[in-house]
């Protein structure tokens, strides 16, 4: 995978993001951090990283490892994060509910849980699998091979409830998708990513 990978902001995250100051925020999965970083550009909040990927930052308290690993998880404190971010995270899990249950334990009381899912409902896997008769395997995006799971919107939403969230705010973003259609239905089928935001209650 190219390393533009881990160096890039998820600008479209950021636009959804609602603002935090002085705050505790924690990417998961953020790669060398560039848009938890860019989030903080006032220098206001305290911020955790977590990543397989070896990060030199010095400006976020950086924990490397897996997010599913159980050493790791209980390292990081419960009922402590006002925000905690995580981009093309879930579809490489092998447990989507732990992880729910996980972003859950550490948000304090009415923490913001901000996601960013690839759409599966997309009109390319129409598109490939039943013209083609093929699901790709690609380096990234989409069929990236190294994805365990894939979802629809309707998959995160019973997730979240199930893990006892509620939805703040949604969009359907890609090059495909105008503005205006971002919370439209239809945009759904034009999507490469749904964005969530997620309350804890």
């Amino acid at each position: 995978m190219s390393l533009n990978y881990y160096k890039n902001i998820r600008y479209d995250v950021l636009e959804i993001t609602p603002k935090i100051s002085h705050g505790k925020v924690m990417e998961i999965g953020g790669g060398d951090f560039p848009t938890l970083i860019k989030y903080n550009d006032k220098k206001f909040n305290e911020l955790w990283g977590i990543d397989n990927y070896p990060s030199k930052r010095k400006d976020i308290r950086f924990i490397r490892g897996s997010v599913e690993d159980y050493k790791l998880k209980k390292s990081i404190p419960s009922n402590y994060f006002d925000l905690i971010i995580a981009n093309d995270v879930l579809e490489h899990l092998s447990d989507p509910e732990a992880f729910f249950s996980f972003a859950h334990q550490k948000l304090n009381q009415n923490g913001i849980f901000v996601l960013s899912v690839p759409n599966i409902r997309q009109l390319r896997t129409f598109y490939h699998v039943f013209l083609r008769g093929t699901f790709p395997r690609n380096e990234a995006g989409l069929f990236d091979k190294t994805h365990l799971r894939w979802f629809c919107k309707k998959d995160i939403l019973n997730l979240a409830l199930n893990s006892k969230f509620d939805i703040l705010d949604y969009k359907a973003v890609g090059k495909l998708v105008p503005k205006f259609m971002e919370k439209n239905q239809l945009a759904e089928f034009l999507a490469l990513q749904n964005l969530f935001v997620f309350k804890k209650i």
